[in-house]
């Protein structure tokens, strides 16, 4: 009959030891007194050993002041078998947790390479990839690539800033990926990390807290709109991402996503290729209006203070080596397929370009020049475009039912405008909000005048013509060439009997009572003075070489 001694174990086979004080999980040095899983172990304390780098050392010890000796029950033949389990009482990790042998029968102490796992915590043993170039890896090891915080005993309730904390705080210094599995934890607050951690938070089906340090990335679905009368939709997301804290090197660009790849040169072959690096097909067939939107591409990029450039959208699309092809920046293709051609209808309007601008917006529409860092015989020249804006003629010919271009003056500036050159910022043709039109070749325009007053007017050129009328009058009007600066000549080629000339300063009472009278001055301007009785808008039109 066996016979047991319950400090030394029993002296022939069984399935199950005797416990032992702690579990090494680690290369250690099998003697003298030392510190194992935060538990100090002295002589004749039991101690499963199972990370040897020499598997066949691993086992059952007693320790001692020299040298370790194999426990009694572990340490000959028949004394181990497959599955055969041990009891670890003590330990920050390990401590009240079933180890099992997991080699095939027949074992020989001191000879087979004895492996373990763990029967309700982490596992011991190795795991390789069946990938070529693969290096064995402790299974622990392998299962800690990512941690969730449940192992740190959050449950998606309140505030888990402690359990969150436990997870980052597990992780090597390097950082690395936490599981956050089903649950609320949007309650969450406070968490740090190192600064030299990399955090990425993977969520499934879960709701994040904000302020996570590192990239949160949510997989899973999440409630998008809910319609009276209906229940709450559900949308899968494929990957959401939040960028963190991470704060981002010099000359570094941090991308959520990049794609790169190649359409290889097949000479012969006929058929059109594409090559897109993101596709999509979204369709609805929600018939009730203001039913919900449908967006292909929607985000929001802000700047929170700060002095960065904000861009909502990016693109560069450049032709290298005397590419033939066209090149576009961007291409849309918008229709209403069953749409009446040409109907102007208030319902369902299409757009190939909308924006909607805010405070503080410079333009709803600018085109610039890219400096060019391909020329080399001419590092930084300016793009020269055959048209800065165009609409196309011929066999792609748009053909507008109303206008090409329509603006309005519902501001306070110019409904349309045009500068001199790209130095030269002086306006050389304008439509103002009026409809009055300014030309270097022609100008137009308006002022009310009092009764004995006078309005000075800056001709676009020092001669031309002039045409004049004062608004409620019969006879106050007339035509004028003119000569204006050295040597002042006005000549008037028609005119109404209450319409006069001149080429002296006007007062207000120089010319004719009764009269509207018109002088081209020394100064260069023009000046029109009103006797008409009362006071007029007076409307004038130059027309001139420039």
């Amino acid at each position: 009959m066996s016979q047991t001694d319950r400090v030394t174990g029993l002296s022939t086979s069984t399935s199950i030891k005797v416990p032992v004080k702690v579990a090494a999980i680690s290369n250690i040095t099998l003697s003298g007194e030392q510190t194992i899983d935060g538990v100090a172990v002295v002589a004749d304390d039991r101690v499963l050993v199972t990370g040897q780098t020499d598997g066949t050392e691993n086992g059952i010890y007693l320790v001692r002041s020299g040298a370790w000796v194999r426990s009694a029950d572990f340490d000959g033949a028949r004394d181990v078998a497959e599955g055969t389990l041990v009891w670890v009482a003590q330990g920050t990790v390990y401590g009240d947790t079933f180890f099992q042998v997991t080699n095939a029968n027949p074992i020989t102490i001191g000879t087979t390479s004895l492996t373990f796992n763990t029967v309700n915590g982490a596992f011991t043993g190795t795991f390789t990839s069946s990938a070529s170039g693969a290096v064995a890896r402790s299974v622990t090891s392998k299962f800690e690539d990512i941690i969730s915080v449940k192992d740190f005993g959050a449950v998606g309730s309140g505030n888990e800033a402690t359990e969150f904390q436990a997870t980052v705080d597990a992780l090597p210094s390097h950082g690395g990926m936490i599981l956050v599995p089903d649950g609320d934890y949007s309650a969450t607050t406070g968490v740090t990390k190192g600064s030299t951690q990399e955090i990425v938070w993977l969520g499934w089906n879960a709701t994040l807290p904000a302020g996570l340090p590192g990239t949160a990335i949510d997989l899973g679905r999440f409630a998008t709109f809910i319609v009276a009368g209906e229940s709450s939709r559900n949308g899968l997301i494929a990957h959401r991402v939040r960028l963190g804290d991470r704060e981002v090197p010099a000359n570094e660009i941090d991308r959520v996503y990049h794609v790169e790849a190649t359409m290889p040169t097949d000479a012969g072959i006929s058929t059109q290729r594409e090559l897109i690096a993101y596709s999509f097909l979204l369709e609805t067939d929600h018939h009730e209006p203001n039913g919900g939107d449908i967006r292909g591409v929607k985000g929001i990029v802000r700047g929170d203070g700060g002095q960065a450039n904000i861009r909502a959208a990016h693109f560069l699309a450049q032709g290298y080596n005397s590419h033939t092809g066209d090149v576009t920046g961007v291409l849309s293709d918008v229709f209403h397929s069953d749409k009446v051609t040409g109907a102007n209808d208030p319902v369902g309007k299409s757009y190939c370009f909308l924006a909607q601008v805010g405070p503080g917006m410079a333009s709803g529409y600018e085109l610039r020049s890219s400096l060019r860092t391909d020329d080399n015989s001419n590092p930084g020249a300016k793009e020269r475009p055959n048209y800065g804006y165009r609409v196309q003629e011929g066999a792609n010919a748009v053909l507008p039912e109303i206008a090409c271009f329509q603006g309005h003056g519902g501001g306070n500036g110019d409904i349309f405008r045009g500068l001199a050159s790209d130095t030269d910022s002086t306006v050389v043709f304008s439509v103002d909000n009026e409809g009055r039109v300014l030309g270097k070749a022609y100008r137009s325009g308006h002022q009310s005048i009092a009764n004995e007053g006078t309005h000075v007017i800056t001709p676009p050129d020092e001669s031309g013509f002039l045409e004049v009328y004062a608004e409620g009058t019969t006879q106050a009007f007339g035509k004028v060439f003119y000569r204006a600066g050295a040597s002042p000549s006005c000549v008037e080629v028609y005119g109404g009997t209450a319409f006069g000339v001149s080429t002296a300063d006007l007062t207000g009472t120089t010319g004719t009572p009764g009269d509207l009278t018109v002088s081209a001055k020394s100064d260069g301007n023009i000046e029109i003075e009103n006797q008409t009785g009362s006071a007029r808008t007076v409307v004038w039109f130059f027309m001139s070489r420039e």
